[in-house]
């Protein structure tokens, strides 16, 4: 019987480092695209080509279940999810309607009827909010799931869209001062509210409980910025000299698609924490991912690696939050391959000289 080699011990513990310690994980891996995720508690749904058209899927992270959301030949893509409802944009009716999708009793449901278009739904708790363009501008609309009630939310000639919603606050990028700003509803007083006035751009907002970030023009790039509702004090969240934008935000963890150019000229997924004021780096893949959005400790996105579109995730409570955790080359910090293989050879010759 051979003993246990010390060199070979050191080279498995240090392979098995460089496996177990991986944050990122695969959701998606069929040959046709799948992208845009939205997440929510354990389950994470997305657009989804494999039938041919644009489906919506999801998957529950307990179960590991894949879940078909949408079999209708037609186009629905642009899904959201909140507890155990799922909503999307839908063309089965030749126009683009919000459609919803009930988790526990399997039951979809049509929300809007209207000959014109509806798209880009958000839920939260019993509310959904879409743009609408049936006033021939774009508007917000909402509906209660549990009164059945729709009603309108903005009236403004000019547009407003990309609607986001947390509790009872709306938030969406509106153009009624000629440039893009962001504004605010309050469904339970009914009150309207700027948030922006800078005169530069801001556009594509989130919102979760007293935070709102977006999209900021207002430099040389695009950044992104935040605003604190409690103290009615406007932050900034990136000031890198390229690209960030389409931010998302659950508690205090913001993330965004970044264009900082670490590897070449791709995007890559970072993150920052409002409470301790640290950015993070969270994909170093040399090809794009883009599209973030977050929940908990898991992040999910749209990513190119597999030369088609697939849905990514990672763990944040794997990845230490230091600001610009990778080396110049754009390797994570931690064990390379390289290094694990040369763990690899010394073992190896450990042993061989052990038995010569």
């Amino acid at each position: 019987m051979i003993a246990p080699n010390k060199g070979i011990l050191l080279a498995v513990f240090l392979l098995c480092i460089l496996v177990g310690s991986s944050s990122e994980f695969s959701l998606t891996s069929d040959i046709r695209d799948q992208w845009e995720p939205a997440v929510y508690g354990g389950i994470v749904v997305w657009t989804d080509e494999r039938n041919g058209n644009m489906d919506v899927y999801g998957s529950d992270l307990q179960t590991e279940e894949m879940l078909q959301i949408t079999t209708n030949r037609k186009d629905q893509w642009e899904p959201a999810v909140y507890g155990g409802i799922v909503v999307w944009t839908d063309e089965r009716n030749g126009n683009l309607d919000i459609y919803g999708y009930d988790l526990e009793t399997s039951q979809e449901f049509q929300i809007t009827s209207n000959k014109y278009d509806q798209w880009h739904p958000a839920v939260c708790s019993d509310v959904v909010v879409w743009t609408d363009e049936r006033n021939g501008n774009m508007d917000i609309y909402g509906y209660n799931l549990k009164t059945s009630q729709e009603f309108q939310i903005t009236s403004n000639k000019y547009d407003q869209w990309e609607p986001a919603i947390h509790s009872d606050i709306v938030v969406w990028t509106d153009e009624r001062n000629d440039n893009y700003d962001i504004f605010m509803y309050n469904i339970l007083t009914g009150e309207e509210t700027q948030i922006t006035t800078d005169a530069n751009g801001q556009y594509s907002p989130a919102v979760c409980n007293n935070i709102i970030i977006w999209t900021d023009y207002r430099g040389t790039s695009q950044d992104i910025y935040g605003f604190n509702l409690q103290t009615g004090v406007e932050f900034t969240v990136t000031t890198n000299e390229n690209d960030q934008w389409d931010p998302e935000i659950y508690n205090s963890i913001v993330v965004w698609t970044d264009e900082r150019k670490h590897d070449g000229s791709n995007v890559d997924i970072y993150g920052y924490d409002i409470s301790t004021g640290q950015e993070f780096r969270i994909t170093t893949d040399k090809y794009d991912q883009w599209d973030p959005v977050v929940y908990g400790d898991h992040v999910f996105w749209t990513d190119s690696r597999d030369l088609n579109l697939n849905v990514y995730g990672c763990d944040l409570s794997l990845i230490e939050k230091d600001s610009e955790q990778t080396s110049e080359k754009g390797e994570p910090n931690g064990m390379c391959l390289g290094t694990v293989f040369m763990s690899l050879v010394i073992g190896i010759g450990i042993v061989r000289s052990e038995r010569d």
